[in-house]
C-alpha cells in the first residue's frame, strides 16, 4: 500500500467519522480486534475525563506493506500511543472539549511481534488504557539450495584486481521490503567451530548478501547465514528467523567464463567474468574430450591464437589463476569446460551507398582467407525477381550500374576462397537493401572532427564540429537545425541547397555570461517543400570539448611515467584517465597544466592514457572517458631500470664484495660471474630486493673475475620481467 495514499485515506475516514459520529467504525482492522471493543470511559464532570471512543490498528497488507496504521479518538488531556510498552506518539486533547484523535503509522521489522496500546490521561489524573491484540510480522525465509560464496575484489591503483574477502549470498523465497538483520558465521571446519564475523541489517529484496572482508587469501572457509530480528527502542531482544546451510569458499580462488571466436585466420579467446583472476592458462585440442595441451599463459583477459590452420576445428579450455601481491603466492582455479570454433571463412558485413541515380556502391571489410568476392542483387520491387550475379572482384567494393531509378534493391556478397578455379570455402553476407530515390532520412550521419578556439579576453568559446553524411539522391538539399538554449526553441541554422554537399561545419558559441548556445544538432534532407526526418548527432555532441590530442607517455624515472598532450583552447583543467588490461578507464588525476606524472604503475603492463578537458563555461561539457576514443596515447610499458654495480672489491681473502644501488620495482638482484669480460656468465646469486650487496667467496687467488647484475621483477599480476644487464666490472684476486 502506498503510504501517502494510506495516510490520506485515514485522515478522510477520521474526518468523516467525527462529523457523522461514527469514528469507532471508520476503519476496519486487518488484525484481530481486542476482545472488549466497547468504549472505555470515566465519569464525566466539569473537567475532561479520560475516554477512548474508537481504537483501530490495520496494515501488513502484503509483503511490500511495511507499516501498521493506528487510529483512535476520544477525550482527555493527553493520549500516549505505546508500542511494546514504549511511547511512540503523544497527542493532546482539544482545549475546548478535550477531544483528541490519533492517526499515525509505524514501521515494523520482519519477524518481530508488536503490542499496540493507548493510555489516556484525564485532567483529574484519571487514566484509561486499551491494548490491541499482538501483531506478528511475517519473517523472510531463505530459499533452499541457493547459498553461494564468491571472492570479492577491487581494482588497485596500478590497475590490477585484488582479492578483498568473500561474499556469501542466499536468495529469499519471496521478496520482502521489511527491515531485518543478518549475521554471517565462518569456520575452517564444515561441521563445527563457527564464529560470527559480520552482521548488519537490510530492507530485504530478493536475496541477502554478506561480506567477510577479513578472509585470508588462499585459505578455505565454511560459511552460513542467519536472519535475525533487528533490535531498537521497541524490540529489545533479537531472535533467529532463519538459518542457511553451509557453503565452502576459498578466498581469492578465481573462476572464469570465456568465449572463443574466429578472427580471420586466427582465434580470439576472451575472458568474460573472471573475478579476481589476473592470469590464465590456455589449453587447446582438436578433440573436445581429450588431447588438451597448454599453449600459453597470458596476463591479460584476451588472447589471439595465430597458430591455427584453416579447415580444422579447435577446442579450448582455460585455467584461471590469481597472483596475490601481498603474499607472493598464486592461487589456481578450476579448469573450465570446452568451447570450440571452426576455422573457415569470416563473416562479411556490407554497406550500401548510392553512386548515382542508377548505381549503387557496395562496400565491405576484407575477409581473411578470401581471395574473391561475388556481388549479387535483385530488384525488390519486382515480385518473384531472383538474385543475379553483378560481378566478381578481389577488392572490397563494387559499383553496380544500370539500375532503375526509384526502385528498391537488395544485395548479398559472397566471400570465397578459390583454388584451381573452384570454390574451397564460401561465406554469404546478410542481405542489405537500398532505394534508388529520395529518402526522407539521412544515412551515416556522423561527427568526424572537432576543434575549439577562444577569444583573447577569454569570454567567448567556439566549438566547431565537422558533420558528414551519405548523399541523398533525389533530395533538393539538406536543412541543419539546432536547439537554442537561450530561446528554448529549435531553429534553422543552415539550408544547404545541393544534394551533392554532404559535409557541414557547425560552429557553436559559448559566452561567459550565457554559456553554450546550442545543445544538439539535426540534419534532415528536403525535396521541394517537403522536409524529411531529422537525424541527430548523439556521440561527440556539439556542446562537448574534443579530447586532447598528441597524448604521449614516456619514462620519467624508475617509478614514474610522464604524460603530455596538446592544450585544448577553452579548457580550464584536464582529467587524466588510464586504461590497462584489467581496468579502464581509471581516473588518476586532475591538472590545470598539459602534463601529468603517473606514480602508480607496475612493470610489464600496457597502459594507455586519455585526456578529457573541462571548461569553466556553463553548458560546455567534457567528452566521456568511457567512449572508444581514438585520441589516446600509444601503449606504454614501464620497463625496469638498468642496474649499475657501484663497487666490486677484493676486500677479504679469496672473496669479492659487490654493491649496487636500489632499482625501483625490483624483486631480485641476480649476480652473474665470468672469468673473461666477454665470456659466458653464470648466475652465482639471487639477492632479494631488500639487499644491496653480495659477497662472492672461494675464489682463486691471482685470477680476475668479471661481474654483471640483472634485475628481476614480478608485477602486480605475477608476470616476470628482467632488466638489461649492467656493464661488467672486473676484480683481480690479490688477497
Amino acid at each position: 500500500m502506498n503510504k501517502s495514499f494510506a495516510k490520506k485515506a485515514l485522515c478522510i475516514a477520521l474526518a468523516s467519522a467525527m462529523v457523522f459520529g461514527e469514528a469507532g467504525t471508520a476503519l476496519a482492522a486487518t488484525t484481530n480486534a481486542p476482545a472488549d471493543s466497547t468504549a472505555a470511559t470515566a465519569d464525566y464532570g466539569d473537567s475532561f475525563k479520560a475516554e477512548i471512543t474508537s481504537f483501530n490498528v490495520e496494515g501488513l497488507q502484503g509483503d511490500y506493506d511495511d507499516d501498521i496504521y493506528i487510529t483512535a479518538t476520544g477525550y482527555g488531556s493527553r493520549t500516549e500511543v505505546l508500542v511494546n510498552g514504549n511511547v511512540y506518539d503523544t497527542v493532546y486533547g482539544n482545549s475546548y472539549d478535550g477531544s483528541w484523535y490519533v492517526y499515525t503509522d509505524f514501521d515494523v521489522a520482519a519477524g518481530a511481534s508488536y503490542e499496540i496500546s493507548l493510555v489516556v490521561y484525564g485532567t483529574d489524573d484519571d487514566i484509561v488504557s486499551r491494548k490491541w491484540a499482538k501483531i506478528n510480522v511475517p519473517a523472510p525465509k531463505l530459499k533452499s539450495g541457493s547459498l553461494s560464496a564468491y571472492s570479492n575484489s577491487n581494482i588497485t591503483e596500478t590497475g590490477y584486481r585484488q582479492a578483498t574477502g568473500i561474499s556469501v549470498r542466499c536468495e529469499l523465497e519471496s521478496d520482502c521490503s521489511r527491515k531485518y538483520g543478518y549475521e554471517i558465521y565462518r569456520s575452517t571446519n564444515s561441521r563445527s567451530g563457527f564464529v560470527k564475523v559480520n552482521s548488519g541489517y537490510t530492507w530485504g529484496g530478493s536475496s541477502v548478501s554478506v561480506s567477510d572482508d577479513k578472509a585470508v587469501s588462499g585459505k578455505t572457509y565454511y560459511y552460513k547465514i542467519k536472519l535475525v530480528t533487528v533490535t531498537d527502542s521497541y524490540i529489545k531482544t533479537s531472535k533467529v528467523l532463519a538459518t542457511s546451510g553451509v557453503v565452502k569458499a576459498v578466498s581469492g580462488k578465481p573462476e572464469v567464463s570465456f568465449d572463443v571466436e574466429k578472427n580471420g585466420s586466427a582465434v580470439d579467446v576472451t575472458m568474460n567474468d573472471y573475478g579476481v583472476a589476473n592470469q590464465f592458462d590456455i589449453y587447446r585440442s582438436t578433440k573436445k574430450s581429450s588431447g588438451y595441451k597448454k599453449i600459453k599463459t597470458i596476463y591479460t583477459p584476451t588472447y589471439t591464437d595465430k597458430t591455427v590452420k584453416s579447415g580444422k576445428t579447435y577446442y579450448y579450455k582455460v585455467v584461471p589463476k590469481y597472483y596475490d601481491k601481498s603474499t607472493g603466492k598464486t592461487i589456481v582455479g578450476v579448469k573450465t569446460g570446452a568451447k570450440g570454433v571452426v576455422i573457415n571463412m569470416d563473416d562479411i558485413s556490407v554497406e550500401l551507398n548510392q553512386a548515382s541515380a542508377t548505381a549503387v556502391r557496395a562496400s565491405w571489410d576484407k575477409v581473411s582467407g578470401a581471395n574473391a568476392y561475388e556481388v549479387w542483387y535483385k530488384d525488390s520491387d519486382i515480385s518473384g525477381d531472383c538474385y543475379r550475379k553483378a560481378g566478381i572482384t578481389k577488392g572490397t567494393s563494387y559499383v553496380i550500374r544500370g539500375l532503375v531509378a526509384g526502385d528498391n534493391y537488395s544485395f548479398v556478397i559472397k566471400a570465397q576462397k578459390k583454388s584451381a578455379g573452384r570454390v574451397v570455402y564460401e561465406n554469404t553476407s546478410n542481405y542489405e537493401s537500398i532505394r534508388l530515390a529520395y529518402n526522407d532520412s539521412l544515412r551515416n550521419l556522423e561527427a568526424v572532427s572537432k576543434s575549439t578556439s577562444i577569444s583573447k579576453d577569454k569570454k567567448t568559446l567556439k566549438i566547431s564540429t565537422r558533420l558528414k553524411w551519405s548523399k541523398n539522391y533525389g533530395a533538393s538539399g539538406y536543412i541543419v537545425t539546432a536547439y537554442n538554449r537561450y530561446t528554448g526553441k529549435t531553429e534553422q541554422v543552415k539550408k544547404i541547397s545541393s544534394a551533392n554537399t554532404t559535409t557541414y561545419v557547425f560552429t557553436n558559441t559559448a559566452t561567459s555570461s550565457k554559456g553554450m548556445k546550442y545543445s544538439n544538432v539535426n540534419v534532415a534532407p528536403y525535396k521541394g517543400r517537403n522536409i524529411g526526418t531529422p537525424s541527430t548527432i548523439y556521440k561527440n555532441y556539439i556542446d562537448r570539448l574534443p579530447y586532447a590530442k598528441n597524448v604521449k607517455a614516456v619514462r620519467k624515472s624508475g617509478k614514474e611515467a610522464k604524460i603530455t598532450w596538446s592544450a585544448v583552447p577553452g579548457a580550464s583543467r584536464y582529467s587524466v584517465y588510464r586504461t590497462s588490461p584489467f581496468a579502464g578507464p581509471q581516473w588518476i588525476g586532475d591538472v590545470k597544466t598539459t602534463n601529468f606524472v603517473d606514480k602508480n604503475i607496475t612493470t610489464s603492463t600496457e597502459y594507455t592514457y586519455v585526456i578529457c578537458p573541462y571548461s569553466s563555461f556553463e553548458f560546455v561539457y567534457s567528452p566521456s572517458a568511457w567512449e572508444n576514443s581514438t585520441i589516446a596515447s600509444k601503449a606504454y610499458v614501464h620497463k625496469l631500470s638498468t642496474p649499475k654495480i657501484s663497487s666490486a672489491k677484493n676486500s677479504a681473502s679469496k672473496s669479492v664484495d659487490i654493491k649496487w644501488s636500489e632499482i625501483a620495482n625490483a624483486k631480485y638482484y641476480l649476480v652473474y660471474r665470468s672469468t673473461s669480460k666477454n665470456g659466458k656468465y653464470t648466475r652465482v646469486a639471487a639477492v632479494k630486493s631488500t639487499g644491496r650487496s653480495y659477497t662472492d667467496k672461494k675464489l682463486a687467488k691471482g685470477k680476475t673475475y668479471y661481474y654483471k647484475l640483472i634485475v628481476k621483477a614480478v608485477n602486480d599480476g605475477g608476470r616476470e620481467s628482467q632488466s638489461a644487464a649492467s656493464k661488467p666490472v672486473g676484480v683481480k684476486i690479490t688477497k
